[in-house]
């Protein structure tokens, strides 16, 4: 046709994005992650952040707890979930492939399921020094059975009592009920007091304090008019987490005055059973 040849049309490369370098955490980074994880697993009603989904096979498995995805969690990290949740692991399940199971069979479980419910109501830890409700009722008088259980966990129950505050190892683990074993030997012994059965009298009087408790209009058959006839192992637990909630704050009242006045002055008004305590633990050393 006689027109010149187009020139051919040069392809000019398009600039590929960087490919952005992975951050590499140091150790004190992947330490502070560590611990965020950590807080997330074991806070109050961590349990009801799992997320459960079913595989291929219509097998139900957890798919994140806290957001976190199930894969990225150590064992470590899934024994302390287990462990802050009161989740029983039966030992063919301690291991990274079947711990799941454990965590599953617990949220599945009705009981469990409530106990949850009424454990995280509020969202606020429970002041100790707030009387449980069972103690409450009239006729009941708190510095008697208060005094019966400080008799027990100063004496007979001491080793019992001492066992209470150790950490939960992997045997506790296979029980909802952590140091039931302690609370329900403390709590038999404190029976068989109530009850009549007077194998230590010494548990049933307030000797050899009782001129001293007097002193703060304390009978010495307070103990024996306590009211009450009998305690479960959970309400010892609680009568224990009671005496030494208010015993740790006349303490703590005492060391700020610089200990100058006499520790009358700091035993609060219808806690009496906390000046028998001190008597108690001076006479222990």
């Amino acid at each position: 046709n006689g027109m010149p040849p187009l020139p051919a049309l040069q392809q000019t490369e398009q600039p590929q994005p960087a490919k952005k370098k992975k951050k590499t955490l140091s150790k004190e980074e992947k330490k502070r992650q560590e611990e965020a994880i950590n807080l997330l697993l074991t806070a109050p009603g961590a349990i009801d952040t799992v997320k459960l989904s079913r595989d291929s096979t219509g097998a139900t498995i957890i798919q994140s707890i806290a957001g976190i995805p199930w894969g990225k969690l150590k064992l470590d990290q899934r024994n302390k979930f287990c462990a802050a949740g009161g989740i029983s692991v039966p030992k063919q399940y301690r291991n990274a492939k079947l711990i799941h199971k454990a965590i599953i069979n617990h949220i599945n479980a009705g009981p469990a399921k409530n106990a949850r419910k009424k454990s995280i109501k509020g969202g606020q830890k429970k002041d100790k020094k707030t009387k449980p409700d069972w103690l409450k009722v009239e006729n009941v008088d708190v510095n008697g059975v208060c005094c019966l259980s400080i008799n027990v966990i100063t004496g007979p129950g001491r080793s019992n009592f001492l066992k209470l505050f150790r950490k939960h190892d992997a045997k506790m683990l296979d029980t909802r009920s952590p140091h039931a074993l302690e609370l329900a030997s403390l709590a038999n012994m404190i029976n068989d007091c109530l009850g009549g059965d007077m194998g230590d009298e010494s548990l049933a009087s307030i000797k050899p304090f009782e001129t001293e408790m007097a002193s703060f209009g304390i009978s010495e058959d307070i103990i024996l008019e306590c009211g009450i006839s009998k305690l479960t192992e959970s309400q010892v637990r609680e009568i224990i987490d009671f005496i030494l909630a208010w015993y740790r704050d006349f303490r703590n009242n005492m060391t700020k005055s610089g200990n100058h006045e006499s520790y009358k002055n700091f035993i609060p008004q219808n806690k009496e059973f906390v000046a028998f305590l001190y008597n108690k633990s001076i006479e222990l050393g």
